[in-house]
């Protein structure tokens, strides 16, 4: 893998560190943070990046949040990572596992011109109803 993969920080890293779903271009790294994912497809890497944009903008506002960093929840980005890949395997007809996101996404590409285009009544619904696994207490 080379350095330039490692500038193409993931937009879905949540499921791919649980290990919830996978990627075919998902490389795990280690970063000061804790684990992380980068992306080794700059292509791929676009399409994400536009696809969780559009779900961001579409989510925050039925949410109730805004694209704050300061006052945004963690769990609000889980949820649309989550909830938004589940709702976009629906729309290509296929259910989870999700076993490629970047197939996931590409479909949804291919399947749609404009992302706007989206039945985002369902895929917010997904999000606000997809519930996030509570922490183990220790």
């Amino acid at each position: 893998m080379t350095q330039q993969s490692h500038k193409l920080k993931c937009h879905f890293p949540r499921p791919l560190v649980t290990q919830a779903y996978s990627c075919e271009y998902a490389h795990q790294i280690s970063n000061r943070e804790g684990p992380g994912i980068a992306c080794q497809n700059q292509d791929a890497h676009q399409r994400c990046g536009l696809t969780f944009n559009t779900l961001k903008s579409a989510a925050f506002p039925a949410l109730g949040i805004s694209d704050d960093l300061a006052t945004m929840p963690s769990s609000a980005i889980s949820k649309i990572q989550f909830g938004g890949l589940m709702a976009l395997s629906h729309e290509t007809g296929k259910d989870e596992p999700i076993d490629n996101i970047n197939a996931v996404v590409a479909s949804i590409h291919e399947a749609y011109e404009n992302l706007e285009n989206l039945n985002f009544g369902f895929i917010i619904n997904t999000i606000k109803d997809y519930k996030l696994r509570q922490r183990r207490q220790k």
